[in-house]
């Protein structure tokens, strides 16, 4: 099955992501998702809607499942919406709860419905774009079922390999 991963906004994420595509490659098919405005082609930041139609071309007809860090999530979560059917599996790490608008936040919605065991969730305690605590909230505002996995970092890192691997197994 193919492992689709969807970086942060910054151009820094792009390491992050080849090593986690690395990682999961002897079990899986990786394609790490390189945003537009990494390339410089596109000025105005990261289109989400745009991003979303790209990807859903790159599934194809294929279940995939998606292991997704920051402003990520939200595009993990747009295509929740539109391929549910295609998905498998969703790692979100790293849910930028301090940075999101609150039509962004709308988008999480999907989640109530999602089953919680295809649902793996990683917040760092003291994560700078949003802390575990705050993550909790809001998520436990979509589903109390949700679960989500606190790591005792002060940052927005996440290096939990063998822990994505292992749930997507």
């Amino acid at each position: 099955m193919k492992v689709l991963v969807l970086p942060g906004y910054s151009i820094q994420n792009r390491d992050w992501a080849i090593q986690v595509a690395e990682y999961l490659k002897s079990d899986f098919d990786t394609k790490v998702i390189e945003w537009e405005h990494w390339n410089g082609t596109d000025n105005g930041g990261l289109n989400v809607s745009a991003e979303c139609l790209r990807i859903e071309n790159e599934m194809g007809d294929e279940k995939v499942n998606l292991v997704a860090k920051s402003i990520g999530t939200l595009v993990s979560m747009q295509l929740l919406q539109s391929k549910k059917d295609k998905i498998a599996k969703v790692i979100l790490l790293g849910i930028p709860t301090t940075d999101l608008s609150e039509t962004d936040k709308q988008t999480y919605q999907v989640l109530a419905a999602w089953p919680i065991d295809k649902l793996m969730v990683i917040q760092n305690m003291a994560d700078n774009h949003g802390s575990a605590d705050q993550v909790q909230q809001f998520l436990t505002g979509i589903n109390g079922a949700i679960k989500v996995l606190v790591k005792d970092r002060a940052d927005h890192e996440y290096p939990y390999l063998a822990e994505f691997a292992d749930f997507l197994k």
